[in-house]
């Protein structure tokens, strides 16, 4: 028998090597998609990716070939280890009911059923590691695509295009696909392979021992935040050959031997020999109805223990995969060809470290406040070094920085951690602040808004011009000619826009304005205006000033700003 708490942790380290082969795939992705140089429609071009994809494939079979070794190690040790702990539980049971079982390297039936499990579970993620060269050949053809499409259609330049290939190749790395056509990412199909694997196994050398006792009852292990349709059986004894009135049979209740049951998929449950008259039961009523009932609040709902661990897996989930973008972006930056290329994935970088700060302090305040414990294991990324947790660090910290440097550390917090904190864990206060922040944006200059370019919503950068283009009347200076008001209204009209646009986040919405809307010339509005409205030049230099404080509607509406 292997108890719950070991197997929620017996998968660490193999999963642990598997998540440096995924690490070393993604960069090696990224690396050939920022090297790909001028992208064409040309055959030569695609010539070119289908060569690489090729060079990638053959240099992912080349890394899954070094990581088989270790990994056949670990997992042979792994066995060798819970066959021992599994065989000393159960034997401690049959010496009490007086009956005198082997040790483990003497019972020739339970080494062929370890063998063959360990047999059978390195084959499967032997399966698994040639199906990531496929999938990460896939990725990358994808991903150059992508590229290739957008660039080719005009729609897109080539910064652009490539910060879209890079962010598809990051997270779409599902490299495991199944028969059945779903597909996992490599961390998640290793845990749940390991961790049945040795569940399985070792039930099976459970069982082997339960023959050679002559021991037809068992006692299924339980575990707080058990799934639903395993805590109806948890903790309770069963007739193996179904013969006994007294006991359920095993099979027939548990669905042992199925995917869905006892010892299947990610399950952590297990049983041990039971003997009426000499066993006590492990988990008397009053502890499965604890485990049954147990419930956490956080945030003024109450739920389940299972419901809160499942929330938990999803954040960390979460965690990982922000570790997995920030590590691809990072390396994009490294490789990038062309300092516009560089900044546009540091960007990328930095959204995604803010992104992974905010997920971590979430995921902190939850398990503190349900209880529950942090599985730091489960968060860990590997690839995401200390050099990219700590530019990760440097990034929120900055944005602590310019926020505290703008309003005011005392209107915010005092440090990093604190802001962080105010700003993912309390809504409500957060909320409060974030109205004063814009408040204060939309009636500041934009000298002292350098801080945030290219960080600013939509809807507050369009506040923002509003309110500076009504300004345009008053600023005007009256003692010049008409047609020297009217270019000086201009003049500053096409300024507010293009600062507004400075600050917008959303730089794709930006160029699309950029080009349906873009500035005109002093000359050029004066002509447009005679045209359109049929006036003369003296018409409309005056119009040009009369509507110099009036907003685009359509524009507007774009924006998200309701009229």
């Amino acid at each position: 028998m292997l108890p719950p708490e070991y197997l929620e942790h017996v998968t660490d380290d193999i999963v642990d090597l598997y998540s440096q082969l995924d690490q070393i795939i993604i960069r090696d992705i990224v690396r050939r998609i920022m090297k790909a140089g001028r992208i064409t429609d040309t055959a030569a071009w695609q010539i070119d990716r289908v060569q690489d994809s090729g060079l990638l494939y053959n240099e992912v079979i080349a890394e899954v070939s070094k990581f088989s070794g270790a990994s056949e190690s670990q997992v042979r040790a792994l066995f060798e280890d819970f066959g021992v702990e599994a065989i000393n539980y159960d034997r401690t049971i049959y010496i009490a009911a007086g009956l005198s079982p082997p040790p483990l390297a003497m019972s020739p039936t339970a080494q062929q059923v370890l063998n063959a499990g360990l047999r059978k579970t390195s084959g499967y993620l032997q399966n698994l590691t040639q199906t990531t060269a496929s999938g990460a050949q896939q990725a990358y053809i994808h991903a150059a695509t992508i590229a290739e499409m957008q660039v080719d259609s005009g729609a897109f330049d080539y910064t652009t295009a490539i910060r879209n290939a890079v962010r598809s190749a990051i997270e779409g790395g599902n490299w495991i696909t199944y028969p059945t056509g779903h597909h996992d990412r490599l961390d998640v199909a290793t845990r749940r392979a390991v961790m049945t694997g040795v569940n399985q196994t070792s039930a099976q050398v459970s069982l082997a021992y339960a023959d050679d006792m002559g021991c037809d009852l068992v006692e299924t292990t339980a575990h707080i935040g058990a799934r639903p349709e395993h805590a109806v059986w948890q903790g309770k004894v069963f007739s193996r050959s179904g013969n006994n009135r007294k006991y359920p049979d095993f099979v027939e209740n548990t669905r042992y031997g199925y995917g869905d049951g006892l010892c299947g998929w990610n399950c952590r449950h297990n049983f041990y020999p039971y003997f009426e008259g000499i066993s006590e039961s492990a988990y008397p009523k009053q502890k499965l109805d604890e485990y049954k009932n147990k419930t956490v609040e956080y945030q003024g709902e109450k739920m389940s223990y299972y419901d809160a661990t499942q929330r938990q897996r999803a954040m960390e989930r979460a965690v990982r995969d922000s570790k997995r973008q920030a590590a691809g972006y990072d390396e994009a930056v490294k490789s990038a060809k062309d300092e516009a290329t560089a900044k546009a994935m540091k960007q990328e970088f930095n959204s995604a470290a803010v992104k992974l700060k905010q997920q971590e302090s979430i995921l902190k305040d939850f398990t503190q406040k349900t209880g529950l414990e942090r599985q730091r294991n489960l968060e860990q990324v590997f690839g995401f070094g200390r050099s990219t947790a700590q530019k990760a660090v440097y990034v929120n910290k900055k944005e602590f920085q310019k926020y505290a440097s703008f309003l005011g550390s005392p209107t915010l917090s005092k440090t990093v951690e604190d802001f962080q904190k105010l700003r993912y864990n309390e809504p409500e206060k957060w909320k409060v602040i974030k109205n004063q922040f814009k408040e204060k944006v939309i009636n500041s200059d934009f000298s002292e808004l350098t801080d945030f370019v290219e960080s600013l919503d939509n809807v507050t950068v369009r506040k923002w011009y509003i309110a500076h283009d009504k300004k345009i009347p008053e600023i005007v200076d009256k003692s010049l000619s008409l047609e020297g008001q009217a270019r000086q209204a201009c003049e500053l009209r096409n300024r507010y826009r293009t600062q507004a646009r400075d600050l917008m986040r959303d730089q794709k919405t930006r160029k699309a304005l950029d080009i349906e809307h873009s500035n005109k010339s002093f000359e050029e509005t004066v002509q447009d205006k005679m045209k359109r409205k049929g006036i003369s030049r003296d018409e409309a230099l005056a119009d040009i000033v009369k509507t110099s404080a009036k907003p685009n509607k359509t524009v507007n509406k774009q924006l998200g700003l309701e009229e």
